[in-house]
C-alpha cells in the first residue's frame, strides 16, 4: 500500500486502471471475482470465459500411425510449433516467431513453415497456444491467415495479449475460444485436456492430448515447484505428478534451461531480494523486463507500495500486459499508486519506481531507448539503481552487455540477476526436468524448445535418473516421429518442409533466403550504380556512384575497368537477350577477381 502524501501535481489514479485497449476496443470486467480466470471478463466482441468443452470434429478414419513433427524450436531459442496427425485430424500446438538476429538485416522476425499441410487446411481441427510469451504466439498474424476458420484456443489471458496484438492487423480474423484447466477439446481423434504449470506468465497450460496410439504430453514451457508452499504450487505437481499413472507414451518437455544443472528458483527466493533492492534504494529504481512476466510485475508493483513509491510503467508492450492483467484480476494496484511516465519528473526520487520492457536489449524497446537517453520523459542520473530483472535469453548477451555499459556511462548502479537472485527463471533445470521424467514416467522423452545442444543435456539429465537412452528421441525441426497402436515410437529419417520464413514488417511483406543474401551483401559490400549511354550501339558515356564501397584509392581504377570493359563488351552482347543483365554478371566477376571486392552492381543501359 502507498501511503505517502500525493504531489499537488494530481497524478492520475490507476484504480482498475484503464478499460480502453488500442484502437477503442472495450473491456467488460465483472464487479465480483469468479473462481474460474475470465469469467465475466470481454474485451470488445471476445468472450473471455472459458468454457467446460468444445467439440470440433468427430473421427471418421481408421488410420494406425500417430506423426509428431516439431516444426520449430528444436533448433533455436524462438518460433515454438507442433504438428500431431493422425489421419485426417491435425492439430497444432503454438504458433511462435523468432526475432532477427543482428545479420538478418531488416527483418523482424522468423516464422514457421507451414507448407507442409497446403492443400489440407481443412484438417488442421484446432490451434492450441500453451502461454502468452512471444516465442508461442508471435506467428499468429502471419499464419493463421493460412488456415481461415480454423479455430485458436488459449487461456483468456493469453488471448487478451493475442486480440491485442492482432488489432495492428485488423484484416487478420481468428476465432479464437477460451479454455482453462476444466476444458477438454474433442477433435477428430484427438481429445485434449490440459493441466497448468508454473512459469513467469500465469494460466500457462501443458497440453494432455489422448491418441488411438497412447497419450501425448506437452509441457508448453514450465517449470516445477518440488516443495510447494502455496495452493497453486501444489496442484500443478499433485497434477504432475497423476500424469504418472495414465500410461504416457511420449513427453514432449521443455529444454530451454537444460544446460543448468540444480534446480530453477521459485518466485518467493526472488522476492527476498526483490525486496532488499526496493528497501534499500536511496534513489529512483529502474526496472527492466520482460514486457509480458506478469509474475514479475505485479511483485515489483507489490513491493513499490510496501515502501511507498509510485509505479510509472514506460512502453507500449507493458502497458498492454498490465492492462489485460488489471481486467482480468491478476493485478490489483492500490488507487494512485501507477502514474503516468510524464510525471516521474514531478516527483522526489527516492518516491518513484519505473519499469520499462526490453531487458533483452531489444533496439527499439524502452530500456535500450532509456540507456542510450533517448526516452522523452525519463533520463538516468547518477544515484538511480538500474535493475535487470530477466536472466539473459541465448544469443542476446551482447545486446544486454551493450545497454548495461550505457547504463554505467550515465552514473548508474546497475543490479543483475548474476549479482541477486532478482531473477527466478520460467523454464526447469536440469534436476527439474530428471525429477518430472520420473514424475511423469512417459516410455518415450522428446525434448523440444531449445538449441540441438539443449536437447541432448534434456536427453543426459533423463538418463541420469535411469531412463533409456533408447527411448529418446532428439529429433531436428520437421523430422517425423511415428507411432503405432501397439505403442512403438520411431524417429524417421523422413524431414517435412521447414524452410525459415523471414518477415519483413506485416504478414504481407515476407522475405525469402535470395533477398536476405542480398541485404547481407549490400550491408557487408556496399553497392555500385553504373549507368551508361549507348548510341548507335556503342557505348559513349559512363556514370559510376557508389554508396557503402569504402576503397577510394580503387574508385579511379573501377571507373577506367568499367568504362573501358562496357564500351569492349556492349557491341558484343548487345542483340542477345537481356544483354544489360548479361554485362552486369560479367562486371561483378570481373571487379571481384580484379579488385578482391564485391560491391552490389546495379548496371543501367539507356539506348
Amino acid at each position: 500500500m502507498v501511503n505517502s502524501p500525493r504531489s499537488t501535481s494530481n497524478p492520475r489514479s490507476a484504480g482498475r486502471g484503464g478499460r480502453r485497449g488500442g484502437r477503442g476496443a472495450a473491456w467488460k470486467t465483472p464487479d465480483t471475482k469468479h473462481p474460474r480466470t475470465g469469467h465475466g471478463v470481454a474485451y470488445g466482441k471476445l468472450e473471455l470465459t472459458p468454457k467446460d468443452h468444445y467439440s470440433i470434429h468427430k473421427p471418421d478414419n481408421a488410420q494406425d500411425t500417430l506423426r509428431v513433427m516439431v516444426m520449430g524450436g528444436n533448433e533455436e531459442v524462438g518460433k515454438n510449433m507442433t504438428i500431431l496427425e493422425y489421419g485426417d485430424d491435425i492439430i497444432i500446438i503454438d504458433m511462435g516467431i523468432q526475432f532477427g538476429e543482428e545479420h538478418m538485416r531488416g527483418i523482424d522476425g522468423i516464422v514457421p513453415d507451414l507448407s507442409y499441410i497446403k492443400g489440407r487446411e481443412k484438417n488442421v481441427r484446432a490451434v492450441i497456444i500453451t502461454h502468452m510469451h512471444m516465442d508461442h504466439i508471435g506467428g499468429i498474424p502471419y499464419l493463421m491467415p493460412l488456415l481461415p476458420g480454423v479455430p485458436l484456443f488459449s487461456a483468456p489471458i493469453t488471448l487478451a495479449l493475442i486480440a491485442k496484438k492482432l488489432e495492428y492487423t485488423p484484416e487478420v480474423k481468428v476465432d479464437m475460444r477460451p479454455i482453462d484447466e476444466a476444458t477438454t477439446l474433442e477433435l477428430g481423434n484427438f481429445a485434449v485436456s490440459f493441466i497448468g504449470v508454473s512459469h513467469s506468465v500465469p494460466s500457462s497450460l501443458a497440453a494432455i492430448i489422448k491418441t488411438p496410439c497412447g497419450t501425448v504430453v506437452h509441457t508448453g514451457d514450465f517449470k516445477v515447484d518440488l516443495d510447494p508452499k502455496d495452493t497453486e504450487g501444489k496442484r500443478y505437481l499433485e497434477q504432475m505428478k497423476a500424469l504418472g499413472d495414465k500410461n504416457v507414451l511420449a513427453l514432449l518437455s521443455d529444454s530451454t534451461n537444460a544446460t543448468q544443472s540444480g534446480n530453477q528458483l521459485m518466485e518467493r527466493d526472488v522476492m527476498h531480494d526483490l525486496d532488499t533492492i526496493v528497501a534499500q534504494a536511496k534513489g529512483r529504481l529502474l526496472f527492466g523486463m520482460i514486457s509480458t512476466n506478469v509474475v514479475r510485475l505485479a511483485q515489483i508493483i507489490t513491493l513499490a507500495e510496501k515502501y511507498g513509491r509510485y509505479v510509472a510503467i514506460g512502453g507500449l508492450s507493458l502497458k498492454t500486459t498490465l492492462e489485460i492483467a488489471q481486467n482480468l484480476g491478476y493485478i490489483n494496484p492500490t488507487p494512485g499508486t501507477l502514474l503516468d511516465i510524464s510525471e516521474v519528473r514531478n516527483f522526489p526520487p527516492n518516491k518513484v519506481l519505473a519499469i520499462f520492457p526490453g531487458a533483452q536489449g531489444e533496439q527499439n524497446a524502452a530500456f535500450y531507448r532509456l540507456a542510450d537517453g533517448d526516452l522523452r520523459d525519463v533520463r538516468v542520473m547518477p544515484g538511480d539503481s538500474v535493475v535487470f530483472s530477466s536472466s539473459v535469453i541465448p544469443g542476446n548477451e551482447r545486446t544486454v552487455q551493450f545497454i548495461t555499459d550505457k547504463f554505467y556511462r550515465l552514473g548508474a548502479k546497475v543490479v543483475n540477476y548474476r549479482m541477486l537472485n532478482i531473477h527466478a527463471g520460467g523454464h526447469a533445470k536440469a534436476a527439474d526436468l530428471g525429477e518430472v521424467i520420473k514424475m511423469v514416467k512417459p516410455k518415450y522423452l522428446i525434448p523440444i524448445e531449445g538449441h540441438h545442444a539443449f536437447l541432448h543435456h534434456h536427453a543426459a539429465a533423463a538418463t541420469a535418473t535411469g531412463f533409456s537412452r533408447d527411448k529418446i528421441m532428439i529429433a531436428d525441426n520437421g523430422q517425423v516421429m511415428e507411432f503405432t497402436k501397439d505403442g512403438v515410437g520411431t524417429l524417421t529419417k523422413k524431414k517435412v518442409p521447414v524452410d525459415p520464413i523471414f518477415v519483413d514488417g506485416n504478414q504481407y511483406n515476407v522475405v525469402d533466403a535470395e533477398t536476405l543474401r542480398e541485404r547481407k551483401r549490400l550491408g557487408d559490400e556496399g553497392v555500385m550504380v553504373i549507368d551508361a549511354i549507348a548510341k548507335d550501339g556503342n557505348i559513349v558515356q559512363v556514370n559510376i556512384a557508389s554508396l557503402g564501397f569504402r576503397k577510394e584509392s580503387l574508385i579511379p581504377m573501377v571507373e577506367k575497368t568499367v568504362t573501358d570493359f562496357l564500351k569492349r563488351e556492349f557491341p558484343k552482347v548487345r542483340l542477345q537477350k537481356d544483354p544489360q543483365g548479361l554485362l552486369q554478371d560479367r562486371l561483378e566477376k570481373m571487379i571481384e577477381t580484379d579488385m578482391k571486392a564485391a560491391p552490389y552492381v546495379a548496371l543501367s543501359i539507356a539506348q
